[in-house]
C-alpha cells in the first residue's frame, strides 16, 4: 500500500504542482509536451517506473485481501485515484492495459466467486472508473483535434490525407452524429493500422535490430538521462514511421529480426505454457506473470504491451516481486 500511496501522491503532485496543469487541460498539456519534447525529469521517470502499481496493487489485494475494513476502504480509494491518474498524461493505453489485467485476474483466478459484490461502494467506484475511462478515451479523439485548432468536421479528411487511406462517407448523416461516426472510424483505424505499417518492414526486408530498444525504450531514455547519450533518438530515427503501432510480433521483429523474433516469441510461449500448467498450484508471482503475458497476447494484434504506457512498469514490478518472493521463501 505504501508504494501505491507514493505513486498517487507523486502523479497528482507532478500534474497539478510541477506542470501547473488543470483537469480540463489534460489533452492540451499532452500536445504541449509533444511540441517541447520529453522533460526527462526525475519525478517524471519516477512516475513512469511506478505507473504499473495500480493494477498490480489491486490484483494483490484480490489474492491477499485486507481484513481490516478501514484498510479495505483505503485500498479502494487508492485504486480509484490510481486509475484516474492514468489519464493525467493525456493517453488511454495505461487505463485499458490495467483494466484488462485486473479483469483477467478476477475471472481467471476467482471464477467461482464471480457473484455481484456485496460491497456497493466498491462496485459503484469500479463501475464509475470503467465508464468514465471508456467515455473519456473516446472523447480524446475529438479533444486532440480541437486543441490543435482543427475543425472536428474535418477529422476524416485529415485521416485520409495523412495516412493515405479511403474512408466511406455517409452523406445523409446528421451533423449531430458526425463526430460520433468520426470517432468510431478513428477507433477502427487505431486498432487495425499496425498490420499496414508492419508490412512496410517486410516489403523492404528491413529490421533496425534495436536489441530490445523498441520494447524497452524506457531503459534507453534512462541511460540518456544519466549519461547524456542519445540512444533513444538514434533508435527512434531508425524506425520507418514513428507514432504508429506494429503489433507485438512486429515489435520483436524490430528488436531482433526474423530469427531473433521467432526465438523470443517461442521462449515467451513456452514460459506461458509452463505457467498455464501450474495454475492449479502456483505462487502469486506466477499468477501475476501469467496475467501479464495473457494481456500482452490479447493486445498483440495492436501493440506490444511491454513497450506501451505502463506495460514496462508492470514488467519491472512483477520481476521485482518475483525476486523478492524468492528471497523470502529462501529465508523462511
Amino acid at each position: 500500500m505504501f508504494l501505491m500511496l507514493v505513486y498517487v501522491f507523486f502523479a497528482y503532485f507532478d500534474f497539478f504542482i510541477v506542470k501547473n496543469a488543470t483537469l480540463d487541460g489534460i489533452v492540451e498539456q499532452r500536445e504541449l509536451e509533444h511540441l517541447t519534447g520529453p522533460r526527462d525529469s526525475i519525478i517524471g521517470m519516477f512516475n513512469v517506473f511506478l505507473s504499473g502499481i495500480p493494477p498490480l496493487f489491486m490484483s494483490i489485494c484480490m489474492f491477499v485481501p485486507y481484513r481490516s475494513r478501514k484498510m479495505k476502504m483505503a485500498s479502494i480509494v487508492l485504486v480509484f485515484l490510481g486509475f484516474l491518474a492514468m489519464f493525467l498524461s493525456g493517453g488511454r493505453n495505461a487505463f485499458f492495459i490495467s483494466l484488462l489485467y485486473c479483469l483477467l485476474v478476477k475471472f481467471v483466478f476467482f471464477n467461482k466467486h464471480n457473484k455481484i459484490s456485496k460491497n456497493r461502494i466498491k462496485l459503484i467506484l469500479m463501475s464509475l472508473v470503467v465508464f468514465l475511462g471508456i467515455v473519456y478515451s473516446l472523447n480524446i479523439f475529438l479533444e486532440r483535434f480541437e486543441v490543435q485548432g482543427l475543425d472536428v468536421s474535418r477529422m476524416l479528411d485529415y485521416l485520409e490525407r495523412e495516412y493515405d487511406i479511403s474512408i466511406y462517407r455517409i452523406d445523409f448523416m446528421s451533423s449531430v452524429y458526425q463526430p460520433i461516426y468520426s470517432v468510431l472510424v478513428y477507433l477502427s483505424f487505431y486498432i487495425t493500422h499496425s498490420f499496414t505499417y508492419l508490412d512496410d518492414y517486410f516489403q523492404l526486408s528491413y529490421s533496425p535490430h534495436l536489441l530490445g530498444g523498441y520494447n524497452f525504450y524506457i531503459i534507453a531514455r534512462i541511460v540518456d538521462f544519466i549519461t547524456g547519450s542519445s540512444l533513444f533518438q538514434v533508435g527512434s530515427e531508425s524506425i520507418l514511421q514513428s507514432g504508429v503501432y506494429l503489433t507485438f510480433p512486429g515489435a520483436l521483429y524490430i528488436d531482433f529480426g526474423y530469427f531473433g523474433g521467432l526465438i523470443s516469441g517461442a521462449v515467451i510461449g513456452l514460459f506461458f505454457g509452463y505457467l498455464t500448467s501450474k495454475l492449479g498450484n502456483c505462487t502469486i508471482s506466477h499468477k501475476l506473470w501469467f496475467t501479464f503475458i495473457a494481456v500482452n497476447m490479447l493486445f498483440s494484434p495492436i501493440y506490444s504491451v511491454i513497450g506501451m504506457a505502463n506495460g514496462w512498469s508492470l514488467f519491472v514490478l512483477i520481476t521485482f516481486t518475483t525476486f523478492l518472493s524468492i528471497r523470502i521463501r529462501k529465508r523462511d
